[in-house]
C-alpha cells in the first residue's frame, strides 16, 4: 500500500510538471500575453528662466505706466543710495580720501610773444664792467653835445666815485656817497637835476637798488622841452648813468599828437616850443601832468609812450659782466 501510494505521488507530480510546461510554452507563443514594459514618458525642458525679470503687462494706461515708472526709479534710487553707503564704509574703514578729477579742459596759455630786445644792439662799457642792449632808433652820445638825426639819444656815463667833479644840479660826490648809503636800505637818496618828485622811484637792477627819475629840463634851459628818462647805479665804486633822452624831431611828434600839454603861444619862449602851465605847480605844470600821465599809462600820445616803455625794455638787458 506504501508502494501505491509512492506510485500516486509520483504520478500526481509528473502531472503537475506537464501542466507547468504547457503553460510555459504556450506563454512563448503569444508574447501579446507577457506585461508590456512600462514606459517612461519624455520630459519637455522648461525655457529658461531670466533673472530679475519684470512681467509687465503689454497694455496699461498711462497711470499704471507712470506708476511703474516710479517705482522703478525709486528702486533705481534706492539701489544707488545702497552702493553710494557701501563704497563710503569701504572708503572710510580703508582710511582712503577720495580727490575729485576736474571735469574741465585745461586752460589754453596765450602764445607768448617775441622778445623786442633780441635783435637788439649789445654794448658793452670800455671797462668791461656791464652791458646792455639798445635799438637802432637809440644812438649813443659818447660824452658829446651834438645833435644827432636819430628819434632818441641813449647817454652813458660810468666814473670812479672818488674821480666825480662837482657839478650842477647836485651831481656831486657828496650826493654819490648819500645815494650809497640811502640805496642800501631802499630809500631814494640825494634829489638830482630836474626830476619830478613822482617820477622818482628805487628800482632793482641785476639785484642792486638804484634810482630812476624823469626830468623836463636840461642844464636850466627852462624854455626848452626836454623829455629824459635816467638811471643811477652804484657797483664797486663806480657811479653808472644811462639815460634816454628824445630828439628835437620826436619831440615835435610828441607836441603834434597831445598840444594840451605845451604852450600854443610861442612868443613867450621867442619862438621856441615850452610847456604850458597845466594844473602844476609854477612853469612846469604841463610836463609834470605830461610825465604823470605817462606813468598812469592815460597819455595818448603813442611816440611818448614808445619812448617811455624802451627805457624800460633797455633797463631789462642791463648786465654787470664781473
Amino acid at each position: 500500500m506504501d508502494d501505491n501510494n509512492s506510485v500516486n505521488q509520483e504520478s500526481i507530480e509528473k502531472q503537475k510538471i506537464e501542466q507547468l510546461q504547457k503553460e510555459i510554452g504556450g506563454m512563448e507563443n503569444n508574447p501579446a500575453d507577457v506585461a508590456p514594459t512600462p514606459q517612461i514618458p519624455t520630459v519637455q525642458p522648461s525655457p529658461p528662466v531670466q533673472a530679475n525679470q519684470t512681467n509687465i503687462p503689454t497694455e496699461v494706461d498711462s497711470k499704471g505706466l507712470k506708476k511703474s515708472k516710479g517705482l522703478l526709479w525709486a528702486g533705481l534710487v534706492l539701489l544707488l543710495l545702497s552702493l553710494v553707503g557701501i563704497g563710503g564704509y569701504y572708503l572710510g574703514s580703508n582710511k582712503l580720501v577720495v580727490v575729485p578729477v576736474p571735469t574741465t579742459s585745461p586752460a589754453q596759455l596765450p602764445t607768448p610773444s617775441p622778445n623786442p630786445t633780441d635783435d637788439w644792439n649789445i654794448y658793452t662799457d670800455l671797462s668791461g664792467l656791464f652791458t646792455f642792449k639798445y635799438p637802432d632808433e637809440a644812438a649813443i652820445l659818447y660824452q658829446s653835445k651834438n645833435k644827432l638825426i636819430e628819434d632818441y639819444t641813449l647817454s652813458v656815463d660810468a666814473v670812479l666815485i672818488d674821480e666825480i667833479e662837482d657839478g650842477p644840479l647836485n651831481f656831486t660826490k657828496a650826493s654819490a656817497l648819500e645815494d650809497i648809503e640811502s640805496l642800501k636800505i631802499g630809500e631814494y637818496g640825494a634829489k638830482v637835476g630836474f626830476a619830478m618828485p613822482t617820477s622818482e622811484k628805487v628800482v632793482i637792477v641785476e639785484g642792486i637798488n638804484a634810482k630812476t627819475y624823469m626830468s623836463t629840463w636840461n642844464g636850466g634851459e627852462a624854455c626848452s622841452v626836454q623829455i629824459r628818462r635816467s638811471m643811477i647805479v652804484y657797483y664797486k665804486n663806480q657811479r653808472i648813468m644811462l639815460s634816454l633822452s628824445a630828439n628835437t624831431n620826436l619831440i615835435n611828434t610828441i607836441i603834434n599828437e597831445v598840444p594840451e600839454y605845451f604852450l600854443v603861444d610861442k612868443s613867450v619862449c621867442q619862438g621856441h616850443d615850452s610847456w604850458s602851465r597845466g594844473t602844476g605847480e609854477g612853469d612846469s605844470g604841463g610836463s609834470l601832468d605830461f610825465f604823470q600821465d605817462l606813468m598812469d599809462n592815460s597819455n595818448s600820445s603813442t611816440a611818448a609812450t614808445a619812448w617811455y616803455e624802451m627805457f624800460d625794455q633797455i633797463l631789462s638787458t642791463f648786465e654787470f659782466v664781473e
